[in-house]
């Protein structure tokens, strides 16, 4: 169980708005619970690492590994699209890759609606400056490309090990997402150019989540990227492969159809059976409001 401090109706809402999807690539939110002053969300139970903490153990994920990724954040953010939200905070911490290889979009805690997302921001940008598309942080509005431009920044960390604006500050950071290129490539391959064009600056030159599934989809073709991740970071010693269940059937809503072939069906992610390690990936967390 997870406690996290918050005001007002914003953990409330951010449980609302997960609710909304239906995906095997988003952490599934199966109820919601409102007591005096406190928001119970019973979310998905998912055994699973995080894509941070991947990195940061074993190192960049192979192309294929990335593309196979790629592909499965893709689908899950045109879930979300399709029901009237944006993330706004995709990143490593917020993926989480089970044993299988299969991505799970989690943490809606910075997410709005499409129709709010329209209005420019007020306040402060909310969000890991490494992943913060330009134009939020020049206080424009947010459409479905700034979660691809987030995207495009994961899918860089993920091949390079690291961001793709160096490691300043967090300030530094915002500025050279709005001024100046991506640090070079070194490890991306055929992956580049997909990279390079969810990082454009301006939300125009981005292409829609369509196009760039369509050039993931070609690349997988390419480069086998089918198999499962689990073939970029092979078991450490001390982790046996395991011999799970079946996936739990999934619902799929309307827009929500490309699910990534290569998907292992024995994922072993039962959300009744599974362990987790990674906070998001709690099955009930307590969300408490200083009023709700």
């Amino acid at each position: 169980v997870k406690e996290l401090l918050a005001a007002g109706r914003a953990p409330l809402r951010e449980a609302r708005l997960a609710a909304r999807l239906a995906h095997p690539h988003v952490a599934a939110v199966h109820d919601v619970v409102v007591t005096t002053g406190t928001v119970w969300v019973v979310q998905q139970l998912v055994r699973a690492r995080s894509l941070a903490a991947l990195i940061e153990d074993r190192g960049p994920l192979s192309v294929p590994a990335a593309i196979r990724l790629g592909r499965q954040v893709l689908a899950a953010l045109r879930a979300v699209h399709a029901a009237g939200v944006l993330h706004l905070d995709v990143k490593p911490g917020n993926i989480l890759v089970t044993p299988r290889g299969r991505a799970v979009l989690t943490d809606f805690g910075v997410s709005t609606t499409l129709a709010e997302a329209g209005d420019p921001p007020s306040g402060a940008v909310r969000g890991t400056p490494a992943y913060v598309a330009p134009e939020r942080i020049l206080g424009e509005p947010s459409t479905e490309k700034t979660d691809l431009w987030s995207l495009g920044a994961t899918l860089y960390c993920a091949v390079e090990g690291r961001g793709p604006f160096g490691a300043g500050t967090g300030a530094a950071t915002l500025w050279a997402a709005v001024n100046r290129p991506p640090d070079p490539f070194r490890l991306a391959g055929a992956l580049a150019p997909v990279i390079s064009g969810l990082l454009a600056k301006d939300p125009a030159d981005r292409p829609d989540a369509v196009e760039a599934l369509a050039r993931l989809d070609r690349l997988a073709a390419l480069c086998g990227a089918a198999s499962g991740m689990e073939d970029a970071h092979p078991a450490g010693p001390d982790e046996e492969p395991q011999d799970d269940q079946d996936d739990p059937p999934q619902q799929l809503t309307a827009g929500q159809d490309h699910v990534d072939p290569g998907d292992d069906e024995n994922d072993g992610d039962d959300p009744q059976q599974s362990t987790h390690e990674t906070p998001t990936a709690l099955g009930v967390t307590r969300l408490t409001e200083a009023a709700v």
